[in-house]
């Protein structure tokens, strides 16, 4: 996908038998703005107002991928490159298991900010933030945790 965001992008790829089965990217701020702004242009989005933080979207698993720890492993390579680069991170899902394991990996969702990004989405998107490091040491403690079983 190509957008307005691709220079201040990085994309991330998971490979199985060194075929690409999912991705995601993580974006700064274009113009001190993220893309969520331009879906939500009157909504209050002053919670994310930190230093360093990025928006992470765009994930995708090829169907025949889903329900193995691909996504796991996509999320924890993107926290441990958040946490290597100093940055903390929000994401926007509308998936319900997308919301409970990023719940049950310690993702606090943000209050207030449950939207849809288009009126005719079928599910409303639900904002989670990692708003300090001890929250990201925790979520990655979390997800390897759940990763290796444990």
């Amino acid at each position: 996908m190509l957008d307005d965001r691709d220079d201040v992008a990085t994309c991330f790829g998971i490979f199985s038998q060194d075929r690409l089965v999912g991705g995601a990217r993580i974006c700064g701020r274009l113009h001190d703005r993220f893309e969520v702004h331009g879906y939500q242009p009157d909504r209050d989005l002053s919670v994310l107002d930190i230093p360093n933080l990025i928006e992470a979207n765009r994930a995708v698993l090829r169907p025949e991928i889903r329900g193995s720890s691909a996504f796991a492993s996509l999320a924890l390579h993107i926290l441990e490159f958040c946490k290597s680069n100093h940055l903390l991170l929000f994401t926007i899902p509308s998936v319900q298991s997308v919301m409970r394991f990023y719940k049950s990996i310690g993702m606090t969702p943000a209050e207030g900010c449950r939207f849809k990004f288009e009126p005719e989405d079928p599910a409303e998107a639900q904002l989670f933030l990692v708003d300090s490091e001890d929250v990201l040491d925790t979520v990655i403690n979390n997800l390897r945790q759940l990763i290796r079983g444990g």
